[in-house]
């Protein structure tokens, strides 16, 4: 996870301070392309995006050609649009790194039941849910002790058994 953390910040360098989007169309409806295709360049090694404990597979007719189809992966960058209070926030993804107000403890990459970790606005999805190992929504993978790993928008990764709020918002001190 380490490895992916420098990969997203090397991106980041490239791209104005911008963490790369969980998923992206180059030419919509066509061409798209999910964050492990944007990391490939600064990875360089597919196997990195594969916990051997546990992964998950998504296939889509309009991947990228030459890019793995189906994707087979074990993580996500969360899009958390709504914190605890279901308000609407800004994801990580819309600004740059300098708009985290603090990087240290927002996590940036998860290990992941799916290929997404989001919070869309709707009644079945609050942050609480997806991020609880006790909900039938928890979309956080915790096949290691009962616990996960996570890497952070400064670059560190660490393994938790359970996660706050706060850590998957860009609102300071929530």
């Amino acid at each position: 996870m380490k490895q992916i953390g420098l990969a997203c910040l090397s991106y980041a360098q490239d791209y104005d301070e911008k963490l790369p989007y969980y998923y992206m169309y180059y030419r919509y409806p066509n061409d798209l392309a999910w964050w492990p295709y944007l990391m490939q360049p600064y990875m360089k090694n597919w196997q990195l995006v594969i916990c051997p404990s546990k992964s998950w597979s998504l296939s889509n007719p309009v991947f990228i050609a030459g890019h793995p189809n189906p994707l087979v992966c074990s993580y996500a960058l969360p899009a958390i649009n709504r914190n605890a209070a279901h308000a609407v926030i800004p994801i990580l993804y819309e600004g740059t790194m300098a708009q985290v107000p603090e990087p240290s403890s927002t996590i940036m990459v998860a290990e992941s039941t799916g290929a997404e970790i989001f919070t869309n606005g709707t009644q079945d999805y609050h942050l609480t849910d997806i991020i609880n190992p006790a909900s039938t929504l928890c979309k956080v993978q915790t096949v290691h002790n009962d616990g996960a790993n996570f890497t952070f928008v400064d670059g560190h990764s660490k393994w938790l058994k359970r996660t706050e709020p706060g850590q998957w918002t860009v609102s300071a001190g929530d």
